[in-house]
């Protein structure tokens, strides 16, 4: 019986100790995660928002991966954070700066490029995200994802967004994949419908050029006998 009382006492001794690192906690990260894509000329332009709690009376320093798109080919500071609190590291891009207390909103722009009207989004969480959110602009782009069901829409900015959200909780370490078409396209199809013309019209030059050269030795052969 008391060995048995103490592994008892053990366990609600680990328990306490659990909730004790949890809960007081001063500065977490807040489950919820949204990810805004707006189109652009053969691009997307995204934004990652997050918001951090400092439950403290004073600032704390404190750090989190940023959710970006493995294709991210730029990214810049929005709100809430100075270039100086971006860092890249061993989990991507890293934003470590000073909190006050209460909450505070983050926001990261990014862009990524399209081919053809379409584009991808790699994304790997680097901790557990609760909820994650993607919005575009209604009608203007359209998404698919195995990992995202539509939500319905909402309204900022005057502007109406259709919405998805994760369907259950996104792990840390886990792949998150997001198509996107719709994207209006610039010059790129017309170099690509250019460079296959090119191509076709050299190789009908060369075909005619080496015609053209075979029935002129066959017109000297012809003389000369």
């Amino acid at each position: 019986m008391k060995k048995c009382s103490r592994i008892v006492s053990g366990i609600f001794l680990l328990a306490w100790i659990f909730l004790a690192s949890t809960s007081f906690a001063e500065v977490v990260l807040m489950p919820k995660q949204l990810i805004v894509l707006k189109p652009g000329i053969d691009q997307i332009l995204g934004t990652w928002v997050a918001a951090v709690n400092n439950r403290g009376q004073v600032p704390e320093r404190f750090s989190l991966p940023v959710l970006l798109p493995r294709e991210a080919k730029d990214f810049q500071p929005i709100e809430g954070i100075a270039a100086a609190d971006l860092k890249l590291g061993d989990l991507g891009l890293v934003v470590q700066k000073e909190f006050p207390p209460g909450v505070s909103v983050l926001s990261v722009g990014f862009m990524l490029p399209a081919s053809f009207g379409q584009a991808t989004l790699h994304l790997k969480a680097m901790v557990d995200v609760g909820e994650l959110t993607v919005m575009s602009p209604r009608g203007l782009l359209d998404i698919d994802s195995q990992d995202l069901s539509e939500a319905g829409s909402d309204v900022q900015d005057m502007q109406r967004y259709s919405v998805w959200t994760s369907n259950r909780m996104v792990i840390a370490a886990q792949d998150v994949l997001v198509g996107v078409s719709g994207v209006p396209e610039g010059r790129a199809r017309l170099w690509a419908i250019g460079g296959i013309l090119a191509g076709i019209l050299a190789v009908g030059a060369g075909l005619l050029t080496r015609r053209a050269s075979q029935r002129a030795m066959a017109t000297d052969k012809y003389e000369l006998g």
